[in-house]
């Protein structure tokens, strides 16, 4: 998963610029495949789970979604975003018939494409068993009038492995999505995001570097690497779940301004919990739990529980967030305590 890149934006209409202002977006591989071929190692059923993590991303402030393996549970993602994400893909199928490939948007968008690799390779797995590919739409990000601001996007999902058959499919998915950059989106602003499959310190997956010399800007690279693209051979791998920022996964996205619309990297990282407000009281002659806020580094909140004067707000130290908490419960909650991790 690769989420919250903030991309400012600045469009020439009539003559004048425009700030369009800030677009969050995530990428994210939803890992949609059948439970019978994918237990994703989850309690509950997938489906439910799915619907869950639709409930989450209608609560996230990301203006556009792409999703990757969004398959046989896309009914249920759905029917929890529908309200949050007026402009959606349709689906175009689940095993084995999809891409696994969707867009989330609370801007409207058209011209949408599908497209099929031409290049697939099953070595190291199943790649071949769907119509994998690329989705393009024109997202409008302002108009006036008769003109308006657009910007491409592209959401991928490459061919996985390393066996030199993969390799060499992933290289022509690349070249691929650039060919039609090249006819479709010459002199647009772009944004390339999805599942590569692909990391800059693996020789072999040259056309992740291809991007690079075709203009595009790695926001990853630029924020958290300080604009230095890893070196080949580089371990910099990261740990499921990863501690920083400084590691190297395969979801990537990768910007280029256009001649009306300029495109720039301002952040990268999640929205993260960095505060907690917690409230204990009396019952049945025991200390409980009552109320517990979170609060984010995005000034928002979310709040359970019932306040009660015995209240305490907790903070992460810097470059600390909290990731979850433990404690003790019966029928209510006896204990509680916060789990920090590094940002």
């Amino acid at each position: 998963m690769r989420p919250s890149h903030l991309l400012p934006a600045a469009a020439a209409l009539s003559h004048a610029l425009l700030t369009i202002g800030h677009l969050p977006l995530l990428t994210i591989n939803i890992a949609g495949l059948p439970a019978l071929l994918q237990s994703n190692a989850i309690p509950g059923s997938k489906a439910a789970n799915t619907a869950y993590l639709g409930t989450l991303l209608s609560a996230s402030p990301y203006a556009v979604i792409h999703l990757q393996e969004d398959f046989n549970y896309h009914a249920a993602l759905y029917s929890t975003t529908a309200a949050s994400f007026p402009h959606r893909t349709p689906t175009s199928g689940g095993v084995p018939f999809g891409s696994g490939l969707n867009t989330l948007s609370r801007l409207p968008f058209h011209q949408l494409q599908r497209t099929k690799w031409s290049s697939c390779s099953s070595a190291s797995g199943a790649d071949c068993l769907t119509p994998k590919g690329f989705t393009f739409t024109r997202l409008m990000l302002a108009s006036t009038g008769s003109e308006a601001a657009y910007l491409d996007l592209y959401n991928l999902h490459t061919d996985a492995g390393s066996l030199p058959a993969d390799l060499a499919a992933r290289q022509a998915n690349m070249a691929q999505v650039l060919a039609h950059i090249d006819g479709w989106s010459a002199g647009n602003a772009v944004v390339v995001a999805g599942d590569t499959n692909s990391r800059y310190s693996r020789e072999a997956d040259a056309g992740l570097r291809g991007f690079l010399g075709a203009g595009f800007r790695d926001a990853w690279v630029e924020v958290e690497r300080g604009g230095v693209v890893p070196g080949v051979g580089e371990e910099s791998l990261c740990e499921n779940p990863s501690g920083t920022g400084w590691c190297e996964t395969v979801d990537k996205v990768l910007v280029r301004g256009g001649g009306v619309v300029g495109v720039g990297v301002e952040g990268f990282g999640d929205e993260l919990w960095v505060e907690a407000e917690v409230c204990q009281g009396q019952k049945d002659g025991r200390t409980r739990i009552f109320y517990l806020r979170a609060g984010t580094s995005a000034g928002r909140s979310l709040a359970t529980g019932t306040k009660t004067a015995d209240c305490a707000v907790l903070v992460a130290p810097d470059g600390w967030q909290i990731a979850g908490f433990m404690g003790q419960h019966g029928d209510e909650v006896d204990q509680l305590a916060l789990v920090y991790v590094p940002q």
